[in-house]
């Protein structure tokens, strides 16, 4: 592996999901090398093929990965600061894993301005920030397939010590609504690893606290 082709690559699964947490992971490793195994953006990727890739790419490189659980993700969404969180998450890698050459998947509409926080927090004056870096450098590609099978793996977890079908955690997924609705209704609380943050778990408890009609006759 040549230390000239050789870049961090940074990039996080689950910012969207309204369950679980979003896990962020660091590869370092060369271009060419990453290119040759297959790497690239884990969308793009079946699961079985995630999951192969996930098990050679930690055989084979240097990587960290971190949990960032919804309690912290919805106190950094009531301050507005999602974002900064993110940022404060890739430092953290950054500095652990102590390498200058960085590229980052881009989470803010700024990318410089994305960099730049990130350079700050991590003291490394070499980080890049790029939209659609997950697609475009393979040790961005990387660092979303562990953090994608990684995330799986929690959410795996967390299915098989709930009673009923959590779904994907994707707002779009109405098995994982149909879950937080119900677990609320029956529970007056939400499940532990909801972010309460998130809109359409607002809306969840909005409406479950809305009596029946039929209540009133």
């Amino acid at each position: 592996m040549r230390s000239g082709d050789s870049i961090l690559g940074l990039d996080e699964a689950g910012r969207g999901p309204l369950l679980g947490p979003m896990v962020i992971c660091g590869v370092y490793g060369s271009t060419e090398r990453l290119r040759k195994l297959g790497v690239r953006d884990s969308k793009k990727l079946r699961p079985e093929q995630r999951e192969e890739l996930s098990i050679r790419l930690k055989d084979e490189f240097e990587w960290k990965t971190v949990a960032i659980w919804p309690s912290e993700i919805d106190e950094a969404v009531d301050k507005g600061d999602l974002n900064e969180l993110e940022a404060r998450y890739f430092a953290q890698l950054i500095r652990e894993m102590g390498h200058e050459s960085v590229i980052v998947d881009c989470a803010d509409v700024n990318e410089e301005r994305f960099g730049k926080k990130i350079s700050l927090l991590s003291g490394c004056s070499g980080v890049i920030a790029q939209h659609k870096a997950d697609v475009n450098h393979p040790s961005v590609s990387a660092a979303s397939i562990i953090a994608k099978t990684m995330r799986d793996s929690i959410i795996a977890g967390i299915q098989a010590q709930s009673d009923e079908p959590i779904g994907s955690g994707y707002p779009s997924d109405a098995v994982t609504i149909r879950y937080v609705t119900e677990f609320y209704r029956k529970n007056a609380v939400l499940p532990p690893f909801v972010r309460k943050s998130w809109e359409p778990v607002k809306h969840i408890v909005s409406i479950s606290k809305i009596k029946n009609l039929d209540d009133f006759r």
